[in-house]
Order: C-alpha cells, then structure tokens, then sequence
C-alpha cells in the first residue's frame, strides 16, 4: 500500500474497492450470517445483498430479539453493525 510516497506494509485485509474484497465479504458472510440464521432461526426468510441484509419478522418484539440476536452474532465474529443503517423498520399494512 502506498500511503504519500512512502510504501507501508498491509498486515491485514484488503484493499478496498479491490476485486477480492466483495468475494471474501460474500463467503465471510455466508458462513458468519447466512448458515447461521438456517441453523438457528430457520423459521425467519431473510435476503442478503453482499453486507446489506433484511430479516423478515412478525412483530416489532420479534425484530428487537432478532436485533439483539445478531448483534451478538456480528460481535462474536468480530464484525458490527453500521450504527445508521441498522434498524427496525415498520412498514404499515
């Protein structure tokens, strides 16, 4: 990586906007999220686009558990949620 003119050594990671970075963040994912949510929650439908997901759920308590769920999840792989984006959305019907 060159940072000015000088070149610094990358211990971890990617380099971002790299080709590789979206495919490892798909498989990382696939495995941290995805098999996750089939092996414990089976009974939510959920659609993940690269980092971008949406859990499909009944009630708002519901969304909250889910929430706090995978929160847990994410911080036990070392990942977290973007503070901003996250967040329970209500839709009326």
């Amino acid at each position: 990586m060159l940072r000015g003119k000088e070149r610094v050594s990358r211990i971890t990671g990617t380099p971002q906007g790299g080709v590789i970075s979206p495919l490892l963040a798909n498989l990382f994912l696939h495995v941290v999220f995805d098999e996750w949510m089939f092996k414990h929650h089976p009974e939510k439908p959920f659609e993940r686009y690269a980092d971008d997901i949406i859990v499909h759920c009944k009630t708002e308590k519901q969304a909250k558990y889910m929430l706090v769920k995978i929160k847990e999840r994410m911080q036990a792989c070392k990942l977290q949620l973007h503070p901003h984006k996250t967040k329970n959305c209500q839709h009326e019907r």
